[in-house]
């Protein structure tokens, strides 16, 4: 019994810890704001009126940046973040690599930067620059390029190819419930989950997720583990994923689109949370989580040891005639009562069952010792009462008047009288000899029948004796 409560216990804990664990992480994925604008850049050719996001092989580019807008002024609303740091670097990715190129834009605190596009970003290439400053400041993305053929019949010379990492970041990309790998053009379902899992390198760690036209999301880790992220972008938004180390290496992916059909619940979301209203929600739902899977296992507790204490405080009584069996009595010593002698012989009558000896018993000791030995009786009986003793009076020949009395006492019916006898005695029912002779009696309450009343058997002759 005990096993099994312990076993349902556990079972309700791990449960209600699982459960409390696991929403915490889905409500952290859905929430991961974009980071804060702490300035602008633009490559706009000048004198453009409208953007073609188109770019030559082996074209410059002429960024700018700052904390007002393209035209120079105040981003009002816009540039939320705290004062970049320079020098500023690009973050450019492309589909012809699974690397992230890392370009430092200028030495210094210029704003301005000629970035001329790598030789292999060959026509019909894509490709996505977002900006940050030396402390990870965001500067926020453009849209994705296309790039095609240069005007010039000749590349100019300078034009050279990237120069990329040698070693990318060794890591596991999955999308939804699928353990197979994902896609890393492909389109998911809105509001579905994607999961990057580093599988070298060194902590911490960054999962970076680039939109075109909006700053980036990142999601950080100091240890080893899975990251995810809920694509909630609008239906064929193009995005962006990377992960890098503490050392640089890095991993990317895309360029990828917000599809359907899918459900949009996590679009619906009015207010981002910071990573410390994250946090504190997660550990108040882990605590909340462990509270409300204490509360059966107290409860189980509870009912365990008031099943205990009703099973120690009910005790059989040595009384009771439904019990089976010798019962030992409840007392802290065994009593001693005065010692009767009778006659070695009982008669038994066919047609009534037992009665009277055939001749009076007698005592041997005297009244005084008698006495003494009651006093005595009483004195070494536990400070709690026990259970009373019953006695069987019988009585002969005209009632003579009992001169000792006890509690519970029974008397015979008037059937049980013998004309032969005269006199009475009180006897206890208790521990007797083998030699006594007594008179086994039917009482309202069945003593003939109960535990304590030693039993008889009756011989070939009709005599009862007191079986051993």
């Amino acid at each position: 019994m005990e096993r099994g409560l312990g076993a349902r216990a556990a079972l309700l804990f791990r449960l209600f810890l699982f459960l409390f664990a696991f929403i915490p992480s889905h409500f952290v994925m859905a929430a991961v704001p974009y980071q804060p604008l702490s300035f602008n850049f633009d490559y706009q050719p000048p004198g453009s009126t409208f953007r073609v996001p188109t770019t030559e092989q082996c074209e410059t580019l002429h960024l700018t940046w700052g904390r007002n807008g393209p035209d120079g002024s105040p981003a009002t609303g816009l540039v939320t973040g705290p004062d970049p740091v320079f020098p500023a670097f690009l973050r450019i990715y492309t589909p012809i690599t699974n690397k992230t190129l890392v370009l430092q834009a200028g030495n210094g605190p210029e704003n301005v930067f000629d970035f001329m596009l790598p030789l292999d970003f060959r026509p019909g290439t894509v490709y996505q620059i977002c900006m940050v400053d030396s402390i990870g400041n965001s500067g926020g993305c453009q849209e994705q390029y296309t790039v095609i053929p240069s005007s010039n019949a000749t590349l100019p010379a300078e034009c050279v190819p990237a120069q990329f990492a040698e070693h990318t970041l060794d890591v596991s990309f999955t999308a939804g419930s699928s353990p197979g790998k994902a896609s890393t053009i492909g389109f998911f379902d809105q509001c579905s989950s994607l999961h990057v899992t580093p599988l070298e390198g060194t902590p911490p760690y960054t999962l970076t997720i680039a939109p075109s036209l909006v700053p980036p999301i990142n999601i950080t880790s100091d240890k080893r583990e899975t990251l995810s992220w809920q694509i909630s972008l609008s239906w064929g938004a193009n995005f962006w994923i990377s992960m890098s180390d503490a050392t640089g290496m890095s991993w990317s992916a895309g360029p990828m689109h917000s599809g359907g059909p899918g459900h949009t619940e996590c679009l619906t979301q009015t207010k981002m949370f910071t990573k410390r209203e994250i946090a504190g929600a997660s550990v108040g739902s882990l605590f909340a989580g462990l509270l409300l899977a204490l509360v059966p296992l107290l409860f189980l507790l509870a009912s365990k040891r008031r099943r205990a204490r009703i099973s120690v405080l009910v005790r059989p009584s040595t009384l009771d005639p439904r019990l089976e069996g010798p019962v030992t009595p409840y007392y802290a010593t065994t009593p001693s009562f005065p010692q009767l002698q009778a006659p070695a012989q009982t008669h038994v009558d066919a047609d009534s069952g037992p009665t009277l000896p055939r001749g009076p018993p007698t005592r041997t000791d005297s009244t005084t010792t008698t006495t003494s030995n009651w006093h005595t009786f009483e004195k070494s009986l536990p400070s709690v009462p026990p259970e009373p003793a019953v006695y069987v009076v019988h009585q002969d020949g005209g009632r003579v008047a009992i001169t000792q009395r006890v509690p519970e006492i029974v008397d015979l019916p008037p059937m049980y009288r013998d004309a032969n006898t005269a006199n009475s005695f009180v006897l206890p029912i208790g521990e007797f000899d083998k030699d006594d002779t007594v008179s086994v009696v039917s009482s309202p309450k069945s003593l003939s029948a109960h535990p304590l009343v030693p039993k008889s058997t009756t011989s070939a002759s009709g005599e009862a004796t007191l079986a051993d």
